[in-house]
């Protein structure tokens, strides 16, 4: 999944006229990001036993409502609570969760200056957070 792939569902979902026109762009986003980004969170969300989820969507991402995005698992919001942060940092005065905890930093084009910092911050919230496979540099500029 790129941004070139997500660009023109973006450009429907901003052109759309009414609910239907939304409706029809919003399947079109979950039928994009349903195998390979929506079922494996929430396979990894149910495994872990995870009930709160903070996500950290940019570029293309962040324009989708991807807690309501069904793929063939169901759908984020159905299996923990979601929370959209502009980043991990604006999370500080939630105390540690108990239980299972799970993180995923997605920069595949490496474009993301800050991706790495995002890790630590979350450290401090989550004792068992593993990072596979680090990016070499992916934490300048923190």
């Amino acid at each position: 999944m790129t941004t070139t792939e997500l660009t023109p569902v973006l450009v429907a979902l901003q052109a759309g006229q009414g609910a239907e026109d939304v409706a029809d762009v919003l399947d079109a986003a979950a039928e994009l990001l349903g195998k390979g980004v929506l079922d494996p969170a929430i396979r990894i969300l149910e495994t872990l036993d995870v009930t709160r989820l903070g996500i950290v969507a940019s570029g293309a991402l962040a324009g989708l409502p991807l807690a309501a995005l069904s793929g063939a698992e169901g759908c984020l919001a159905e299996v923990t609570t979601v929370e959209y942060l502009v980043g991990a940092r604006t999370r500080r005065s939630v105390s540690p969760a108990a239980g299972g905890s799970a993180l995923a930093v997605v920069d595949p084009s490496e474009g993301l200056r800050f991706a790495g910092c995002e890790v630590a911050a979350v450290r401090r919230y989550a004792s068992d957070v593993s990072v596979r496979p680090r990016t070499p540099g992916s934490a300048a500029g923190c």
